[in-house]
């Protein structure tokens, strides 16, 4: 809301004028990179900012190898909670209703999952085609028998909600908006790195980028996404009667095309994650997209959810810049539901292209022609400490162009050798759920 502070955040308007922008002529076709480490020159302000001790110069490759395998380890812990929400509320393999958010406890969840493991594992033995279930297998092979693994996997993402909990409330009793908005921004710190997303952070994506440029101010041309995410399923926003898609790199240019800050035939989009299985996926809709093969995406929303009506506006019209709607229906089985699906036109497919990148570790080789006007990171660095974080803005300062913005969901942490500062934010309510919104702060690289 403007004019509102959040106490601690440095809020300045950026500059209208601030971002020279470039008018690349961008190849269509995908350039893979090597990522490099961090350096310890570049790195070392960073612990010294926040009070760390840093490893020896001379043991610097090493720690910082070693951090980066830690973050990929992550992927596979949060693939196994992927797995854990497909049986909890997946459909496509079981006649048995969704279990709400509701039962989330351990003695409902035990009673509850027993018939799902059966069908479950039945379904593991026989999986057809379907992406879900020969994902789940690559995930489980080698593990015999299968269910007692299943159920270790149920137990520890109960005992992660149970410290979720602890930590969220721990974060309120602080009484400091700031200070609990800070702690909120890495309560995931150590848990697994999930995939799952959703349509609403991307609304609130929409409605920041409004206020940080104002229309007519920015024509952007290359833009990054941080982990943007490919839907299993999940309690309340994803669903399995549909393939995985990722839908942020779709809506960050509709919204982008939408808002007159890009034109959709020339802008180029590149992601960055360290999940293989997200690389290939975004590398795949890239390829196809340039042998003239559409991208379909579905977009669910709760039907028992009272949402805003600027979320309905926002969902009602997600995707027609950059795609149409096509007929859709919602199979029995799977609750109150509004749903929409649209076909991403090839031409903006095949402008979208991924990049390994451990984003706390590396960063990508650009030129200052090549460094990127816009870079989106949600639901991504709450995964983070914050020497993680610090050392992910030294890495995002080293692909944005002088004046470019980052934006995020997630308090940073403010490092001076990374010349990014806190310059704005936006609050952005989903439905009259408490607490069902998020606050997206942007922050501004200097000059360096």
């Amino acid at each position: 809301m403007a004019g509102d502070e959040i106490p601690g955040v440095n809020v300045c308007a950026l500059a209208a004028g601030a971002l020279v922008l470039s008018c690349l002529t961008v190849s269509s076709a995908q350039t893979l990179r090597v990522a490099p480490f961090l350096s310890y020159e570049q790195a070392l302000p960073v612990f010294t900012a926040l009070g760390e001790t840093p490893p020896a110069a001379s043991g610097w490759n090493t720690w910082i190898a070693a951090a980066d395998a830690s973050t990929r380890a992550r992927v596979r812990q949060g693939d196994e909670s992927s797995i854990v929400n497909l049986i909890l509320f997946g459909t496509s393999f079981t006649s048995q209703p969704r279990i709400t958010a509701q039962q989330l406890t351990p003695a409902q969840l035990r009673t509850a999952v027993s018939t799902r493991l059966d069908d479950f594992e039945r379904a593991l033995a026989a999986p057809g085609t379907s992406e879900r279930l020969l994902y789940a297998r690559s995930v489980l092979s080698g593990t015999a028998p299968v269910r007692p693994r299943l159920l270790a996997m149920i137990d520890r993402t109960i005992k992660e909600g149970e410290t979720l909990a602890r930590l969220t409330a721990e974060a309120e009793r602080a009484g400091d908006p700031s200070l609990e908005f800070a702690e909120r921004s890495r309560l995931y710190r150590g848990r697994g790195l999930a995939s799952d997303t959703s349509l609403r952070v991307n609304f609130a994506v929409e409605e920041a980028l409004r206020r940080v440029f104002p229309k007519g101010t920015a024509r952007l041309r290359r833009v990054a996404i941080i982990g943007p995410g490919l839907d299993v399923v999940d309690k309340e926003a994803g669903h399995d009667f549909y393939p995985p898609q990722t839908l942020q790199p779709f809506a960050v240019v509709d919204s982008l095309v939408r808002l007159g800050l890009a034109d959709a035939e020339s802008i180029q989009v590149t992601t960055l994650d360290v999940s293989a299985r997200v690389n290939e996926h975004i590398s795949g809709i890239g390829r196809e997209g340039r042998v003239g093969t559409p991208y379909l995406v579905h977009t669910p929303l709760d039907g028992d959810v009272a949402w805003t009506p600027q979320m309905l506006s926002y969902f009602g019209a997600f995707g027609e810049t950059v795609g149409r709607p096509v007929p859709v229906s919602v199979p029995p089985g799977v609750g109150r539901l509004r749903l929409r699906a649209i076909s991403i036109r090839p031409a903006i497919a095949a402008r979208v292209s991924a990049q390994d990148v451990n984003i706390t570790a590396q960063y990508l080789p650009l030129s200052d022609a090549e460094r990127f006007d816009l870079i989106i990171g949600t639901n991504v660095f709450v995964y983070y400490d914050r020497l993680e974080q610090g050392m992910a803005m030294v890495s995002i300062a080293r692909m944005l162009r002088p004046g470019g913005a980052l934006l995020s969901n997630n308090a940073l942490v403010e490092v001076p050798s990374a010349g990014m500062r806190s310059a704005g934010y936006s609050r952005t309510m989903y439905s009259d759920r408490a607490e069902d919104g998020d606050v997206m702060i942007w922050y501004q690289a200097g000059n360096k």
